[in-house]
């Protein structure tokens, strides 16, 4: 990548930028002290009710969770999945394989490579799904330490969530300020991790800037990763609206160590840290800018402009056996992305809201693979295109109270997808064409008792076919570029509820229904057909004293094809059909100086299932668990941490799937510690 000198470059902006802030900062605090303290008391945030007329995912009738910065600050987090970790019923993924991102999944939608398909994500109203890239989305420049908010929303039923919302929708807000501070860690197999953050705040400017250094060798053999990352932003009011513009810059270089047959680590054939892909690896370069227009309260006129740069190298080989040949080859994404989103919250009194928006998107780059030989492009392309996208998007929501406990919403969304792309493999496949999808969202809020909230809603989502779909890498299939949207339809019906200020209980039964399901079978994505999903969600959490919480979280899917191209292959592959999270919280201020935090909690997914060829007899993947320990003590302006993670089970994996007939796993070290300091100045 020719990133040496632009890294060099932002190092030294960093520097220079940080040395600055620091400045000021100290000025600040003299002048400005209790301006900053106000600042402070805004992370502590009062959920609002279902029934309630807001812009906030909360209110919405339709299973909700919020993660405030309050809660994020007690966990030690080194990787940008990890924050979604502890979110009930989301299934977090890690490949393992270098900067390829991991998948998140909801309501078993998606799992291997089609988990980050099938949920969208948003930061600052920027979406995160590139398709150029298959829908996947590209969040690993995300440092923990940046976010305010974290919002999800299950299910299709947001409007404000438009292409490949179909399991649910993310939506994390950056903070606009934070006290200065240097973090910095060390933990097994040599990993390091270094956070500088500096914050500036006076006469209602913000100034934010964050930076990271992140390094480890890995528990496997080939699993150096190297990366550079740099946040910053500046808020400033506009009369009544605050406007924000924000920069990143991030790099990365990694090796892949690639994936271990699970008969074959039974047997004892290969060796839990051993790699049968020496020269696999990637490097990954991102840099975007992004305006925001927003109102000081909800009613208003919201605006975000943003541009992307993506570029991505990753260089991989999937032998089956340890004695199987090893061919390499490129898989190269380069992408440049613009786009606005902008909407209109108008509120009528206490009882009724109005929100109109719209959306444009553009994307123009390439997807490209080929062979290779250490690194280097040794054959023919096998697939190349070369793609303009764009998306146009308008939705409308209206929020209606007819009596003071019961809220009414209704949403409709349009989403035109254009696409011209040139396949530069199989040229007779070039072309352009056109297609759309209306969605329409309807829900109910009703408080029939105090502390009683019932909530359903009908719903449906979409996302645009795939390159692959319209433009097929194949002479033998033929493009097809009216081909309509992937459709999900769904409906949910539920409760919240509080039982004497100390139990806190959620409860949610899902239908959905999928049209073209693409899953990924022996690496590559295959169109499965019409699928069924229904489930089960529980969430709870109770206050066993002041200071302790006792939390869990359960999630029962069952994913059907329905009408399954071979016959007995009715199960919906890569979908764990259960998923558990315990946990146990304590915290103790002891004065204003000194505080202590423990955060201990135990996740588990069931094996996964997969059809060998034409067998209608499944296999089934492992099982994988882990047991975290999050411990923070703070003293004064300095605070320690210390992370264990421990997996019990020899042969569990994160990330399985089927390649040929065997299961294709990622062993993880049995313990797994990271210890650090923070020091705030």
């Amino acid at each position: 990548m020719k990133s040496r000198f632009l890294k060099r470059l932002v190092l030294g902006l960093m520097s220079s930028l940080g040395l600055a802030n620091f400045v000021l900062a100290e000025e600040a605090k003299l002048s400005k002290t209790e301006e900053l303290e106000e600042v402070v008391v805004r992370e502590k945030r009062v959920f609002k009710k279902k029934t309630e007329i807001s812009i906030k995912f909360e209110t919405f009738p339709a299973q909700v969770n919020v993660i405030t910065s309050e809660e994020l600050k007690n966990q030690i987090i080194t990787r940008h999945e990890e924050v979604f970790r502890k979110i009930p019923g989301v299934y977090v993924e890690n490949y393992g394989q270098g900067d390829i991102g991991s998948a998140i999944t909801m309501r078993g939608l998606g799992g291997g490579g089609g988990g980050k398909r099938y949920v969208t994500t948003y930061i600052d109203d920027v979406p995160q799904n590139y398709p150029i890239y298959f829908g996947d989305q590209i969040i690993t420049w995300l440092i923990p330490e940046m976010v305010e908010r974290i919002e999800v929303v299950k299910g299709p039923f947001s409007s404000f969530c438009g292409d490949n919302s179909i399991g649910g929708c993310f939506n994390l807000i950056t903070k606009d300020l934070e006290s200065n501070k240097v973090l910095v860690s060390a933990g097994s197999h040599e990993t390091y991790r270094g956070v500088p953050i500096f914050g500036y705040y006076k006469n209602n400017f913000h100034s934010f800037l964050l930076a990271e250094y992140y390094n480890t060798h890995g528990y496997r053999d080939n699993s150096d990763y190297d990366r550079y990352n740099f946040f910053g932003k500046i808020v400033f009011p506009l009369r009544e609206h605050k406007v924000s513009l924000r920069f990143n810059y991030y790099n990365a270089d990694w090796e892949a160590p690639g994936y271990l047959s699970l008969s074959e680590l039974k047997k004892g054939v290969v060796k839990r840290r051993e790699t049968l892909t020496p020269d696999a690896g990637g490097d990954s370069e991102l840099w975007s800018l992004v305006l925001r227009y927003t109102p000081k309260k909800e009613e208003g006129l919201y605006f975000t402009g943003y541009y992307n740069n993506i570029e991505l190298n990753r260089y991989v080989a999937f032998p089956l056996y340890k004695t199987s040949s090893v061919s390499y080859h490129a898989r190269v994404f380069n992408t440049k992305n613009f786009g606005f989103r902008t909407y209109y919250n108008l509120l009528l009194g206490n009882n009724f809201s109005l929100i109109p928006g719209l959306e444009f998107k553009y994307d123009v780059g390439d997807y490209m693979r080929y062979p290779t030989i250490r690194r280097r492009k040794s054959g023919n392309f096998t697939q190349y295109w070369d793609t303009i996208y764009k998306q146009y998007s308008f939705w409308a929501q209206v929020q209606f109270k007819p009596l003071e406990k019961l809220k009414l919403i209704g949403g409709i969304r349009y989403d035109r997808f254009d696409y011209d792309i040139k396949n530069k493999v199989v040229l007779v496949n070039s072309g352009e064409g056109d297609t759309s999808i209306l969605s329409p969202k309807i829900g109910l809020a009703f408080l029939p008792i105090q502390n009683f909230e019932f909530f359903a809603n009908w719903s449906k989502g979409a996302r645009a076919p795939y390159m692959n779909e319209v433009s097929p890498p194949s002479p033998s299939q033929r493009k097809n570029f009216n081909l309509d949207p992937a459709e999900v339809s769904s409906w949910d019906i539920g409760f919240t509820t509080s039982i004497f200020n100390k139990l806190q209980l959620t409860l949610d039964y899902f239908d959905t229904e999928l049209k073209r399901e693409v899953a990924i079978i022996n690496n590559e994505p295959v169109n499965i057909g019409h699928t069924v999903r229904k489930g089960i969600e529980i969430e709870t959490k109770f206050l066993i004293l002041p200071k302790v919480i006792l939390w869990g979280s359960y999630s029962l899917v069952s994913a059907k094809v329905k009408n399954p191209q071979v016959k007995g292959q009715d199960r919906v592959i890569d979908v764990p059909k259960n998923l558990l999270k315990l946990g146990l919280e304590y915290t103790n201020n002891f004065n204003p100086k000194r505080s202590l935090s423990i955060d201990l909690y135990y996740y588990y997914i069931s094996g996964k299932y997969y059809y060998p060829g034409t067998s209608s007899n499944p296999l089934q993947g492992p099982v994988y668990d882990r047991y975290a320990l999050n411990l923070v003590y703070r003293l004064k302006k300095i605070s320690t941490f210390l992370l264990v993670n421990y997996v019990p089970r020899k042969y569990s994996s994160q990330i399985t799937w089927l390649n040929g007939n065997e299961i294709q796993v990622n062993p993880e070290p049995h313990w797994n510690l990271h210890l650090g300091i923070k020091f705030e100045f």
